[in-house]
C-alpha cells in the first residue's frame, strides 16, 4: 500500500495524501478546496508554490510555483497558497457596448451582486442563450478605476464566432448575463515594489490594463514597462488607457503594430523584439494575448529568472 504523506498549507492546516496522489486531488478528498477551475494544467487556477518536498509535474515558468491539478506527491510537502476571492455566479444585464477598433469592443455588465476580482483574473461570462464564453475584467481605460458592480471587458469580435459577433445585434443593452468567477492566478499581488513589465497583445491588453492600474493606483512611484500592440494599426484601440499611464513619470509607454504603414511615427512600427526592455531577476513578469507572443516572453522571463504570471486560456468566439 502507498505511504501515507502529509502536505502542510500555509505553515498551518495539513491534510493528507498517498504517493502518487495529485496534491490538488488530495487536498480536495481531505476537504480542503483550494483554487481549482479547468484541472487539466492550463488555467492556472491552482497553481501554488512549493516550500519543501518531492513532487514530479505540474512545473510553471516561475521556480517554485507548481500546479496542483498536475504535480504528484513523492515526499511530505509544505505549499503556500495566495489568498483569492471564492468563484461565485452572479446575474445582471448588459449597460453598455462601445465600439472601440475594428472587430473591437467594449462591453460594461452591471451586475446585481457585487463580486470581488483581482485585477488581471477573468471570468466566465454567459449571455443568456448563447455558449459561454471566457473574459478578463479591466479597468476603466479613461480613469484607471474599478468598480465592483460594473464589469469592463474588452472583446474581439471574430467573423465566424458563435458569440462575438452578435454583440450589437442579438446580444445587446439590456441582454441578461450570467457572471462566474473569478478564475485565474496570473494577478496582481500586493504589497511589492519590484519593476513590472506587461506585455499584452490584442484584447489580452484588459488584464494587463487591469494589473498596471492597480499597480498604479497602490504605489503611483512603482516602475512599470506597459507594452501594448496589435497586428494591424485598425485593431489598436489602447489609446486612451496608454495616455492615462503616462501621466506617471516612472511608467514607460512602449507600444507597437506589427504592419504598421511607413509613414506612422516610428514608435509603433516594429514588434515584440524591439519594445521589450532587458528584463532582470528582479522583475514581474505578465503577459496576456496572442500565445505565440506569451510564450515568447515566457522565455525571455525564464531565461532572466523572473518571475512570471500568465492566464492562458482557449480562444473561443
Amino acid at each position: 500500500m502507498a505511504p501515507n504523506l502529509s502536505i502542510s498549507l500555509n505553515g498551518r492546516h495539513s491534510f493528507g495524501g498517498k504517493c502518487g496522489d495529485l496534491i490538488l486531488d488530495a487536498a480536495l478528498r481531505s476537504g480542503v478546496d483550494l483554487p481549482h477551475d479547468c484541472r487539466s494544467g492550463y488555467c492556472g487556477s491552482c497553481t501554488i508554490s512549493l516550500e519543501k518536498g518531492l513532487i514530479f509535474g505540474g512545473e510553471t515558468a516561475s521556480a517554485g510555483q507548481v500546479r496542483a491539478c498536475q504535480a504528484r506527491l513523492f515526499s511530505d510537502l509544505a505549499i503556500r497558497v495566495d489568498p483569492t476571492p471564492p468563484t461565485v455566479v452572479v446575474s445582471g444585464n448588459i449597460s453598455t457596448i462601445e465600439k472601440i477598433a475594428k472587430n473591437t469592443v467594449a462591453v460594461s455588465i452591471l451586475t446585481k451582486s457585487a463580486m470581488e476580482i483581482l485585477p488581471g483574473q477573468y471570468c466566465k461570462v454567459k449571455f443568456k442563450g448563447f455558449p459561454e464564453r471566457c473574459f478578463s475584467p479591466t479597468a476603466d481605460m479613461q480613469t484607471g478605476g474599478f468598480s465592483r458592480h460594473l464589469l469592463y471587458f474588452h472583446i474581439k469580435q471574430t467573423q465566424d464566432g458563435r458569440v462575438t459577433p452578435e454583440i450589437g445585434t442579438r446580444i445587446n443593452v439590456g441582454h441578461k448575463v450570467r457572471v462566474t468567477g473569478p478564475i485565474g492566478h496570473a494577478y496582481h499581488r500586493r504589497g511589492r515594489d519590484n519593476r513590472l513589465v506587461l506585455v499584452g497583445t490584442g484584447t489580452g491588453f484588459a488584464p494587463i490594463w487591469a494589473v498596471a492600474a492597480a499597480a498604479l493606483e497602490e504605489n503611483p512611484d512603482r516602475e512599470i514597462a506597459l507594452i501594448a500592440g496589435t497586428r494591424r494599426a485598425s485593431s489598436f484601440y489602447m489609446g486612451s488607457a496608454l495616455r492615462h499611464a503616462a501621466r506617471y513619470s516612472n511608467v514607460k509607454i512602449l507600444p507597437f503594430v506589427d504592419d504598421m504603414p511607413s509613414h506612422v511615427p516610428l514608435i509603433y512600427r516594429g514588434g515584440l523584439k524591439e519594445r521589450l526592455p532587458k528584463i532582470t531577476p528582479d522583475d514581474i513578469v505578465f503577459a496576456a494575448g496572442a500565445p505565440v507572443i506569451v510564450e515568447d516572453v515566457k522565455r525571455y522571463a525564464e531565461r532572466a529568472g523572473a518571475t512570471f504570471y500568465s492566464d492562458p486560456f482557449h480562444p473561443t468566439h
